[in-house]
């Protein structure tokens, strides 16, 4: 850890040792080959602290003692640009969400020791946009995506309002990604897609209605990726059954 290990003082048998702390084992195993830093902001009745578990550094089960009682504990994939204290990430206007993986979790350290297994969770969902069968022109297209949240909480792992707006980058191979944050079920609705060819007028799909259609989960504990196919002025929406893995992420098609 970016912090050096803490030992706890020891209590001896004889003594009362319902003011002992409590060893906590914070069990990193899943975020091992995580590609970057992870961060742990934990908090317990006594004390606030952040933590920084270094992939291929550290070792993956780490001690650290703490005031028995209630424990809180987020953990998050660091992106490069968030620094220390930082309690939400938002994107800016323009920019495209970055791929954030988190966690949040409450549990009891009681007695001489407990145990935590960190587990990283999907706080963002991929979209891919297939111009392939639409009248549109790959190479020349104008692609925007609007909607009303630009961040999410470290807290809690709430949505963060404010304006969100990216215009993705032309592709000549008819295919263009960006990314959403988590929504709220209300915020969802204001998702919208806007395709426009040079000098036109926009055609506006309704992407948070399409969602809905097919039953997005914005609270999955993973988010689900998303596919959606442009044909002339429809979109066809399916689904996939296949459950989420980080290798093989689950998709909607739409």
């Amino acid at each position: 850890m970016a912090i050096a290990t803490a030992l706890a003082s020891s209590c001896s048998i004889k003594e009362d040792r319902a003011g002992c702390a409590c060893i906590l084992v914070l069990d990193m195993t899943s975020c091992s080959n995580a590609p970057d830093n992870v961060r742990l902001a934990l908090s317990t009745t006594e004390e606030k602290v952040e933590l920084d578990f270094i992939p291929g550094q550290d070792q993956p089960f780490y001690e650290y003692p703490v005031a028995k009682g209630v424990c809180s504990l987020s953990a998050f994939l660091c992106p490069r640009e968030l620094s220390s204290g930082t309690d939400r990430i938002t994107v800016e206007l323009g920019e495209n969400c970055p791929e954030l993986f988190a966690s949040r979790s409450v549990f009891e350290a009681s007695g001489e020791t407990a145990e935590h297994k960190v587990v990283l969770h999907k706080q963002f969902a991929e979209v891919t946009v297939n111009l392939d069968e639409s009248p549109w022109n790959a190479a020349t297209c104008e692609i925007a995506v609007k909607g009303g949240i630009n961040g999410v909480s470290l807290t809690d792992l709430k949505p963060v309002e404010g304006r969100f707006y990216y215009e993705v980058p032309k592709d000549p191979r008819g295919v263009r990604t960006f990314r959403l944050p988590r929504q709220s079920r209300e915020s969802a609705a204001e998702l919208s897609l806007e395709l426009r060819a040079p000098g036109g007028s926009p055609q506006v799909f309704d992407l948070g209605e399409y969602l809905a259609g097919v039953g997005y989960d914005w609270q999955a504990e993973d988010l689900q990726d998303i596919i959606v196919k442009v044909r002339n002025s429809e979109i066809v929406v399916e689904t996939s059954s296949s459950d989420w893995i980080i290798q093989e992420r689950d998709v909607i098609v739409i």
